[in-house]
């Protein structure tokens, strides 16, 4: 249920669009990390290039070359705790939405034919009955719940 819930419902999918966007952005600066360092290799690679310049300047760019490398690791480890940090934090997010919106399904399903007695995870259990599924309620109740935070913050959100 979680994993649909996560996929199918608005409040999920601007998760995921969020985490992609970081990632984008991330991914962009480490690659201009890269070309710079590419270029530098370049000038260090060319003999007659390095011949061209003073001892001190060819010293520099390795120093520059060595600095730029140990940048580039830097913000890729940075990159990889930002981004499961930042992924952690949205399935707790979504977690607690899944859980109010299972609550208000359960308790409108109350005194009904379809009440509900518990709400589990698919990684809860190893088998259910197709029918009692009611991921598709829950992701309905959480686009709901999505759209009236939207409205009281007044800008939308939607997807």
């Amino acid at each position: 249920m979680q994993k649909k819930c996560l996929e199918q419902s608005k409040a999920g999918k601007q998760e995921q669009s969020n985490l992609e966007n970081m990632k984008n952005q991330m991914e962009s600066i480490l690659r201009d990390k890269e070309k710079s360092l590419e270029e530098l290799e370049t000038k260090l690679d060319d003999e007659d290039y390095m011949d061209s310049i003073t001892d001190e300047a060819a010293a520099e760019l390795k120093r520059k070359k060595k600095k730029l490398k140990q940048e580039g690791f830097d913000l890729q480890n940075q990159y990889m705790q930002t981004l499961q940090q930042t992924n952690y934090k949205s399935i707790q997010k979504i977690t607690e939405i899944i859980n109010k919106a299972s609550e208000q399904v359960a308790k409108e399903l109350m005194g009904t034919s379809q009440a509900i007695d518990v709400i589990l995870n698919d990684e809860a259990c190893t088998y259910f009955n197709p029918k009692l599924d009611i991921s598709d309620k829950v992701v309905a109740k959480m686009n709901a719940l999505f759209d009236a935070e939207a409205k009281e913050m007044g800008s939308p959100k939607g997807l």
